[in-house]
């Protein structure tokens, strides 16, 4: 099907980093896998990206704010924004290898002078730009609109002027197949900040881009960000494990640090059979954690809801801090309930 789909097909990453801390727990960073907000069809190799927009005219969406006042309108000429984005689009997808071709259309294709107005591609240039283009289907930009405003403030706490610049960007997408196949539509903000200060008013914007350069620089990031949308992605995350001051919890530990996970969860499994409720609590978590990294999110959940159980017959034996640590469980059971129903969502999306 797709170039990498061997590259990314690993749920979860391996251990990049272990350290102790006081807390007695050893901490670990995870590569972990999440879905695209969008799922290509598994037959498309090769995509094309069409700019459908109009340019944004230069008298709208422009403002600055001087200290005490209102927003003034100014004039920005600057007509490639989607020019920007949608090369941007492009480098990011290639650089991810998820197409095997990714295209783009050499011209506009809306020809109206109506910027606020959605054009759709017909089925005609549809089925005629991935003919030219020999592509499977088009991400075609439809609208791009942004604002920006420059806002001047004074905070008496550190007795200094800022300036800020802010910009929002508000793309639609569409993603259109030469086929029968429905089109899926898609609408995005994404919202970039600029900050300066000094003790001096005048100087306080200095380090400011200019309002030109923001929206080159905003451009080219959403782009970026609309291809970490469209295809599964890796993030990383912090887990820890509990190592408290028993042998079968040190000797699990030592297994971890060579990545043998069965012999840690056998030692952490005697380590709750023969030990107090704050070992077993502990040693539960462990397990979970194990579990996840191992792809077995149903063992990583079942783990998850003993240690829940156990908490409160333990919660004596915590400090202060780490009665904070049932939260902190609840909500990683809810993330493990959320990637045992995106695992599914992934490897469709990888055409598995």
């Amino acid at each position: 099907m797709r170039l990498t789909v061997s590259k990314i097909l690993p749920a979860v990453g391996l251990i990049f980093l272990m350290t102790s801390c006081t807390t007695s727990r050893m901490f670990t960073t995870l590569d972990i896998l999440r879905p695209a907000q969008v799922t290509f069809p598994p037959e498309i190799n090769s995509i094309l990206i069409v700019d459908n927009s109009i340019a944004q005219p230069s008298n709208v969406g422009h403002y600055n704010k001087k200290l005490f006042e209102e927003y003034t309108s100014v004039e920005q000429v600057f007509d490639s924004a989607s020019i920007f984005c949608t090369a941007s689009l492009r480098e990011s997808l290639e650089e991810k290898g998820f197409f095997k071709n990714v295209h783009m259309a050499k011209n506009r294709t809306n020809v109206s002078d109506k910027p606020f107005k959605i054009t759709p591609l017909t089925s005609e240039a549809i089925k005629s730009l991935c003919a030219v283009y020999h592509a499977d289907a088009i991400l075609s930009l439809d609208r791009l609109l942004y604002i920006d405003k420059i806002t001047e403030n004074f905070y008496t706490d550190d007795l200094q002027f800022f300036s800020n610049l802010d910009i929002k960007m508000g793309t639609v997408w569409s993603i259109n197949y030469p086929t029968d196949k429905p089109t899926t539509y898609l609408q995005f903000t994404d919202s970039f900040t600029w900050e300066s200060s000094n003790k001096i008013r005048s100087k306080a914007g200095d380090k400011l881009p200019s309002r030109y350069n923001a929206l080159v620089d905003a451009s080219l990031l959403t782009g970026t960000n609309i291809a970490d949308r469209m295809i599964p992605r890796w993030e990383k995350e912090d887990r820890y494990f509990y190592n408290p001051r028993n042998k079968y919890m040190r000797q699990a530990m030592d297994s971890v640090k060579v990545r043998n996970w069965k012999a840690a969860i056998d030692l952490w499994k005697l380590a709750a059979e023969k030990s107090g409720y704050a070992t077993k609590y502990r040693a539960n978590y462990n397990i979970a954690i194990a579990s996840e990294i191992l792809g077995d999110m149903e063992n990583a959940i079942l783990y998850c809801d003993l240690a829940i159980e156990i908490y409160p017959k333990v919660l004596f034996a915590f400090t202060v801090d780490m009665e904070n640590d049932i939260y902190k469980l609840v909500s990683y059971k809810e993330d493990l309930q959320k990637r045992a129903k995106e695992i599914n969502l992934i490897k469709k999306q990888l055409g598995n």
